[in-house]
């Protein structure tokens, strides 16, 4: 290589090292690794009547926080999913409580949203609507046969939750007062079960939240009201479900995190046209 050739190419060397080193430089402070975040789980208790609404926002919440796992833990009543709360076993719980709300101490409850409880019949019933007293009349068993409400044949089959669950509460509260069911009502431990029942008997009715409902079975209107009311938030109609998020008084800073989501205006975007506001106006 001739000394011309070989101080060409020296120089070359020389006027592309600044501009590499400014390359690696710049490379290094774009790369700059980002800290990830450390993976949290959170375990939220469910009543019957609230899952589908945990089930909705753990979803929503986890999508926009992937380090987060929520574990929904199904409980048949809203006294069991408060209590695995009291007992440590669960950060948090979405539940179904009825008036006169009340918690037990060392719980903090935020209302979340309403739903509507929804008179349920067969799909091949012919009956669309009911009124609340002829409500009454079925569920304490005076109207015992469908053809009294001009709704086909048969014995009325009359399905309802266990004493003390909050969907239950509702109806008594809503349709019932004092009286009592019939004494040939089956009882069932879950909504998931009397919307099996229901779909599966012609002459059975039952109850249940709308966030449970299907097109297995057909919801009557009450009083001539849709149960999309509540969901619209147009004032009326008369058996709603205030739903809550319970956690401790000093919850977790994840669960804190989680209610703030749901009771924020994510959760009311995620929410709207699914269930009504909280303090929806019922009669």
């Amino acid at each position: 290589m001739s000394a011309v050739h070989l101080a060409s190419v020296r120089l070359q060397r020389a006027l592309l090292l600044p501009t590499l080193l400014l390359f690696v430089v710049t490379a290094t402070a774009c790369g700059t690794a980002v800290a990830t975040p450390v993976p949290v789980s959170l375990t939220v208790a469910a009543s019957s009547s609230a899952q589908p609404l945990a089930s909705l926002a753990a979803d929503a919440y986890m999508q926009a926080n992937p380090h987060i796992t929520i574990n929904i833990e199904p409980v048949g009543s809203e006294l069991a999913a408060e209590w695995v709360v009291e007992q440590g076993r669960a950060d948090a719980a979405f539940l179904l409580a009825t008036p006169p709300i009340a918690f037990s101490e060392g719980m903090t409850s935020t209302e979340i949203a309403t739903d509507a409880l929804v008179l349920v019949v067969n799909r091949e019933n012919p009956l669309e609507n009911i009124g609340i007293d002829q409500a009454r009349q079925v569920f304490t068993g005076r109207t015992r046969l469908w053809s009294e409400l001009d709704a086909g044949f048969g014995a009325i089959q009359v399905i309802t939750r266990e004493a003390g669950v909050g969907v239950r509460n509702a109806l008594q509260q809503a349709v019932m007062g004092r009286r009592r069911f019939t004494p040939t009502a089956i009882v069932l431990p879950g909504n998931r079960e009397i919307l099996e029942e229901v779909a599966a008997d012609p002459l059975a009715i039952g109850f249940l939240p709308a966030s449970w409902l299907d097109d297995r079975v057909k919801a009557l209107t009450l009083e001539g009201m849709s149960h999309d009311w509540v969901a619209l938030n147009v004032p009326g109609y008369p058996a709603v479900l205030p739903l809550f998020f319970v956690t401790p008084d000093d919850p977790s800073p994840e669960a804190a995190a989680l209610r703030d989501f749901v009771a924020g205006e994510a959760g009311a975007a995620l929410l709207t046209g699914r269930y009504g506001l909280p303090g929806y106006a019922s009669p």
